[in-house]
């Protein structure tokens, strides 16, 4: 009997990777991007429900949504999440009339200004991204599905209590590395840098470190 039906990834722009604005030359394609090489190395179904430019609050929420949907399809399934930066803030939009990532091209110029510079705080917004993670693992665990975790390009801060054995220890951009990230600055400018998405050096690196992860804490 096989394991798992399918191999699930949630997380924001650097989990989709295919369409980031640096990918000029749109090297980045379904079968290449990390998602497609880590679900085609275990044989699996790759689902990839990702959003860029979404925050953690999305991310719990979209996943707790798309995995219960699995469960009560009786789908046997192996999750790979992938969380963003705990300062990318949520709230509710009554123009949009839904959750949006609090910034200033969506949000009212001063209402933006205010929170930024008032009540915008990082360890306020850890706390709020271990709540969400402790979360979804809450999820999985009570569903007995496997998993395993990682911070996209912004780690949380370093908590001993809260190491886990499903946490990459490197986040995605600095397993990708100056040389696995598309430049900022155009097909001109200098290789890499710091927020530049993988390109496709980079997703096999990722590929390689999240395969490495799951072989050793389900298939060894």
């Amino acid at each position: 009997m096989k394991k798992y039906d399918l191999i699930y990834f949630m997380g924001d722009s650097w989990t989709f990777a295919i369409g980031q604005y640096e990918d000029v030359n749109e090297e980045i394609t379904q079968s290449n991007r990390w998602t497609g090489l880590v679900a085609s190395h275990f044989g699996l179904e790759e689902v990839n429900n990702s959003i860029a430019g979404v925050g953690n609050l999305s991310i719990c929420r979209k996943t707790y949504e798309d995995v219960l949907k699995f469960v009560g399809e009786g789908k046997k399934i192996l999750a790979v999440i992938s969380y963003s930066d705990p300062n990318r803030v949520e709230l509710y939009n009554e123009k949009h009339s839904k959750l949006l990532v609090l910034n200033n091209s969506q949000w009212e110029e001063e209402f933006y200004k205010t929170y930024i510079t008032t009540y915008n705080n990082y360890i306020a917004n850890s706390q709020q991204t271990i709540f969400y993670i402790s979360t979804v693992r809450t999820l999985f665990e009570r569903h007995n599905i496997d998993y395993v975790e990682n911070f996209a390009f912004t780690k949380i801060l370093d908590i001993p209590y809260f190491s886990n054995k499903t946490m990459l220890d490197k986040t995605l951009l600095n397993i990708a590395g100056n040389q696995g990230r598309f430049s900022m600055y155009g097909l001109n400018g200098p290789p890499g840098s710091l927020y530049g998405h993988a390109n496709v050096l980079g997703n096999k690196k990722i590929a390689d470190a999240i395969i490495e992860k799951i072989t050793k804490e389900y298939f060894v």
